[in-house]
């Protein structure tokens, strides 16, 4: 694992620990996703992707 993808993991981490809103959000999306790729863990991933690639957390 690269030091650039821990700071991103770090930075993604805090950005839900102080956007509540966002927070809710991405636990919905996770609860769906869990129950549309019960046994698919790629369409899990996939179905975050642009959640996650559209909040800019490392600014």
């Amino acid at each position: 694992m690269s030091s650039g993808f821990i700071l991103w993991y770090l930075a993604f981490r805090d950005y839900l620990e102080s956007h509540e809103e966002a927070r809710e959000q991405y636990g919905k999306l996770k609860e769906a996703l869990a129950e549309q790729f019960p046994h698919d863990i790629d369409g899990y991933m996939d179905g975050k992707d642009d959640f996650i690639k559209g909040r800019n957390v490392l600014q």
